[in-house]
């Protein structure tokens, strides 16, 4: 089998099926970690390990084949994880913190890394030195997808993302301030942040990550002070997508709207996420947005006072619904319904609810 598809794929180097035959272990995972976004090296190497009994060549074969061909390979895939565990990756970086779950792989191999969330000081400085044991491994240039607790070993951390091979990195998510003041110029092609803001201070620049499209900034704050600080700045201008998390504030959408008009044209969404589902959605025009509100049962008064202050020709279309975690009861639900539909009638069919 390694004859026909080492010809059609085309291993690095172009070697000859021959050749293949006699790679070890090690030069097919160098050819891996040098070009991580091509399946063929991946495949290549699944025929060879599926040749010599290994369980891990059917794992990457059944990974690239639903991702390939969508194929419904997902129980045999979370079978065989099971079964091996980290055996599967003895030597990959990501298994010196604990064996990645079948949601922390694609294509065979880990791609999402979870720092644990260290609960004292030596766990931290353990935590700091497995870190630095593991820059420059090139097997991280399998992770995509990074997530962080708060609570970090920041320096070893910023280190090890400045100094090693993590070119298909794409999402990080909670990375604190001080972390990203660290890696602020480091040639990162992150598309997705979500950023920790723990007190009050400027937003750094993230000059050297051109490919930034996705920011949530997860703070406690107004929204005026949030946006003083990320409107006027480099890193809006390259955004998409804007939202802010755990926002204190009650009528989230009357700060929103001037806020919205004030971002770059390239922001076609900004959102406020607040407590217990309550949220802000802006699309659309800048002048006039399409507004979507979800609501909790304690915030339905102020709500309806906004809607009633708010000019009909503010937005083009509104959408409310309750919100998920909104403290609705079987008694209440209706009544603040009809409270709600009597604030809206004046955007006609311009509106929908979804109470």
């Amino acid at each position: 089998m390694i004859d026909a598809v080492s010809r059609e794929r085309g291993l690095a180097g172009g070697r000859a099926a021959s050749e293949v035959r006699a790679m070890d272990a090690a030069q097919f995972l160098e050819a891996i970690y040098a070009d991580p976004a091509a399946d063929g090296p991946r495949l290549v190497y699944a025929d060879w390990l599926m040749e010599r009994g290994d369980r891990l060549g059917e794992f990457i074969a059944l990974q690239i084949a639903r991702k390939t061909k969508g194929k419904r390979t997902m129980a045999k895939e979370r079978a065989l994880l099971v079964a091996e565990g980290a055996g599967f990756w003895k030597d990959h970086p990501c298994v010196r913190f604990g064996a990645p779950s079948w949601e922390d792989t694609a294509r065979g191999f880990p791609a999402r890394f979870r720092v644990g969330r260290p609960v004292s000081e030596e766990p931290l400085r353990e935590q700091g030195a497995a870190l630095a044991e593991t820059k420059g491994n090139p097997g991280w240039s399998t992770v995509e997808s990074l997530y962080l607790p708060y609570e970090i070993t920041t320096e070893p951390l910023a280190a090890l993302l400045r100094d090693s091979d993590f070119r298909s990195l794409r999402e990080i998510d909670g990375m604190n301030v001080q972390l990203l003041d660290r890696l602020a110029s480091a040639p990162l092609a992150v598309a997705n942040l979500e950023l920790w803001v723990r007190e009050d201070r400027d937003l750094p620049v993230v000059g050297g990550w051109p490919a930034l499209r996705r920011l949530v900034v997860d703070m406690r704050a107004t929204v005026p002070r949030v946006m003083a600080a990320v409107a006027p700045s480099t890193l809006a201008e390259r955004l998409s997508h804007l939202e802010l998390r755990g926002v204190a504030t009650h009528v989230a959408f009357e700060d929103a709207l001037p806020a919205f008009a004030r971002l770059s044209p390239a922001i076609d969404t900004f959102a406020i996420n607040e407590f217990y589902g309550q949220y802000t959605q802006l699309s659309g025009d800048r002048a006039r947005p399409d507004l979507s509100i979800g609501v909790t049962a304690h915030q339905i008064e102020r709500v309806v006072e906004a809607l009633a202050r708010l000019p009909v020709d503010a937005v083009a279309t509104l959408k409310i619904e309750f919100a998920s975690g909104g403290f609705f009861t079987k008694k209440s639900r209706p009544v603040l319904a009809e409270s709600v539909t009597r604030a809206t009638v004046k955007w006609g069919d311009r509106v929908t609810l979804a109470l």
